[in-house]
């Protein structure tokens, strides 16, 4: 499980749609669905049920969404830092953020 994979359950979940969560990830529909289809697989729990609105959480897909909105900022500074120093080739020291200003 990685970061991309708990966006995309979390867009899924305020599309209720995975059509329309394809979209605005910039992936196709088909991939995305295969995606939750293997993560409900592996968890053995369905993460959505299908109903006249569309797509809305189970138990197990609401306690999934609310933890990956928990761990998405930690992620996302995770990815920053990595991209900085992809982009200056440099490596900090252990006590040392690229980041050290951001909350």
């Amino acid at each position: 499980m990685d970061l991309r994979q708990l966006e995309n359950i979390v867009a899924i979940a305020e599309e209720r749609s995975i059509s329309r969560a394809a979209e605005r990830l910039f992936i196709s529909q088909p991939a995305l669905s295969q995606q939750v289809s293997k993560l409900e697989a592996r968890l053995g729990v369905p993460l959505f049920s299908r109903d006249k609105q569309g797509l809305s959480l189970t138990q197990a897909g609401k306690v999934y969404v609310e933890n990956a909105k928990k761990y998405s900022p930690f992620g996302m500074r995770l990815i920053i830092e990595f991209m900085i120093l992809r982009l200056t080739a440099r490596v900090p020291s252990q006590s040392e953020s690229l980041l050290a200003a951001a909350p």
